[in-house]
């Protein structure tokens, strides 16, 4: 199953499919969660019309066939044929939809994402530094769709359920902890904007109909606290996820992203 997994790359159709055609396949052999179809032309399963069935890590099913598509840059370096799902010739907005879904899921299934995602969520719901085994576990509720708190059940159990990656959060027990409470480095700065928010919910502000959002208060917000409502100076966010302010915090290997915004720089 891994031998066909890592080797064998290029998509195709069910065997079922082929029923109508001049060549029909058939189930010729059933090893390590794989069946092989070969076609009633070929002369066994190591024919090039040979249709593996196999089911992936994530639990989806694939047809691959057995050939690989190689190109040589320069007769010194060998890669892979990258997957093109566009016709040059007859270009269809479908196909550019399928090609974007395909290259969105392998971003999200590459084996980094998991804890990549998992990181940054934790630092923008309380956790400047998270621990690995926080990681490991928001991670793992995000590969396996569900999170399971006493007898509480969390997400759909599909791959990149963001319910079970909100529970897991939540409810770790690195968030319920009072203990961790005593750690300085448990925990985050609050951001400016949550500051002011928290203030006005605690005098039970309320806005007058009449009153534009954007005026009174919150005009020009980012000259008063570094914060603009809806208004990062960049796609990403109003900091940097692993900005490590001078001194102490980055002597230490330590990071606070909300400190960048009381930095002059």
């Amino acid at each position: 199953r891994e031998d066909i997994l890592s080797t064998l790359k290029i998509g195709s159709l069910p065997p079922e499919s082929f029923a109508d055609d001049d060549v029909t396949y058939s189930l010729f052999e059933t090893s390590d969660g794989v069946e092989a179809f070969v076609a009633s032309s070929s002369s066994g399963i190591g024919a090039e019309s040979t249709i593996f069935k196999v089911e992936d890590e994530f639990g989806n099913t694939l047809y691959l066939k057995n050939l690989a598509s190689n190109i040589s840059l320069g007769g010194f370096y060998t890669l892979r044929n990258p997957p093109n799902f566009i016709e040059l010739s007859a270009p269809e907005l479908r196909d550019v939809e399928y090609e974007i879904d395909a290259f969105l899921m392998n971003l999200i299934q590459y084996p980094t994402s998991p804890p990549f995602i998992a990181k940054n969520l934790l630092q923008l719901h309380g956790f400047s530094n998270p621990t690995p085994r926080q990681v490991e576990r928001v991670a793992s509720a995000f590969m396996k769709g569900s999170f399971t708190k006493g007898n509480s059940t969390f997400g759909d159990g599909r791959y990149g359920s963001l319910a079970a990656v909100a529970a897991a959060i939540a409810l770790d027990a690195e968030s319920v902890s009072p203990v961790l409470d005593l750690d300085p480095v448990h925990g985050q700065i609050r951001e400016p904007l949550l500051k002011v928010i928290g203030m006005m919910r605690s005098l039970n502000f309320k806005r007058h109909p009449s009153v534009k959002f954007r005026h009174g208060l919150f005009d020009e917000l980012s000259f008063k606290i570094g914060q603009n409502v809806f208004e990062p100076p960049a796609q990403f966010s109003f900091f940097s996820q692993d900005y490590q302010p001078p001194g102490a915090i980055a002597e230490a290997g330590l990071y606070s992203p909300e400190s960048e915004l009381l930095s002059m720089n």
